[in-house]
């Protein structure tokens, strides 16, 4: 849940902003995790920290892209591709 909810926060603070390019985001959002994976579970992985970031990276660009010029396009853009790594990542833990 943490990661949708970073990706939401992010996402929205891109689309305000509009001045960094798309990987800064990215890189700010892999920071937060990493963080936040130190702070309250005392471990990380890194790996699964560098394909989110990888992923955020495609997601702030797909989102600077579809711009503010169809927001029924980009409300859909913003909330369905901060859920699809949550989506993931429970099928992951509670899957067989």
């Amino acid at each position: 849940m943490t990661t949708a909810l970073f990706l939401l926060l992010l996402g929205a603070l891109q689309q305000y902003l509009q001045r960094p390019p798309s990987f800064v985001w990215a890189v700010g959002y892999t920071a937060l995790l990493i963080l936040a994976g130190w702070y309250f579970f005392k471990d990380g992985s890194p790996l699964l920290d560098a394909a989110l970031g990888f992923y955020a990276w495609g997601y702030f660009l797909t989102l600077r892209r579809t711009g503010w010029t169809n927001k029924p396009k980009w409300v859909a853009v913003y909330l369905l591709g901060a859920l699809v790594p949550t989506v993931f990542i429970y099928i992951y833990l509670f899957g067989s």
